[in-house]
C-alpha cells in the first residue's frame, strides 16, 4: 500500500511541474494579429504579423532584418539576411490580456553567430504599436 501510494505521490508531483511549465491557451497567437507591429519600448525589436511577421532587432549593437516564427509557444526568429537561419528560439506569453507580448527563456545561435556569445538579454517585452 505505501508503494502503490508513493508511486502516485510521484506521478502527481510530475504532473504538476510539467503542467506548471506549460504556457496559457490564447485565442489568437502573435502572428495572427492585424493592423498592429509588436515592438520594444525602445524599438530595438520589432516586428509585423501583416508583413509575414518581418521586422528588425538590434542585438549587441548589430541591427538584424529578421522574421518571427511562431510555433505553439515558441517563437523562432529568423535572419532573412542569412537565408533564413535562426538567431534564437524563445517562448512567449502574453501580459495584461493581450496588450504585452512577452518573449523569454531565449536561447541564442551561438554557433552560427559567434558574436551573440556575450549576448545576454534574457527577455524582451513587445506592446502594441501603430502601423506606420
Amino acid at each position: 500500500m505505501k508503494r502503490v501510494l508513493c508511486i502516485l505521490l510521484a506521478l502527481a508531483a510530475a504532473f504538476s511541474v510539467i503542467a506548471a511549465g506549460c504556457t496559457g491557451n490564447y485565442d489568437k497567437a502573435p502572428d495572427k494579429f492585424e493592423k498592429i507591429r509588436w515592438e520594444a519600448n525602445d524599438y530595438s525589436f520589432h516586428f509585423t504579423p501583416d508583413n509575414d511577421c518581418k521586422g528588425k532587432i538590434i542585438l549587441n549593437d548589430k541591427t538584424y532584418n529578421i522574421k518571427a516564427v511562431v510555433e505553439g509557444s515558441h517563437l523562432r526568429v529568423m535572419d532573412v539576411d542569412n537565408k533564413d537561419a535562426e538567431l534564437f528560439v524563445a517562448d512567449w506569453m502574453f501580459e495584461d490580456g493581450e496588450k504585452r507580448l512577452f518573449v523569454y527563456n531565449i536561447f541564442y545561435n551561438t554557433e552560427d553567430y559567434k558574436e551573440l556569445e556575450g549576448c545576454y538579454t534574457e527577455f524582451f517585452t513587445l506592446k502594441q504599436g501603430k502601423v506606420k
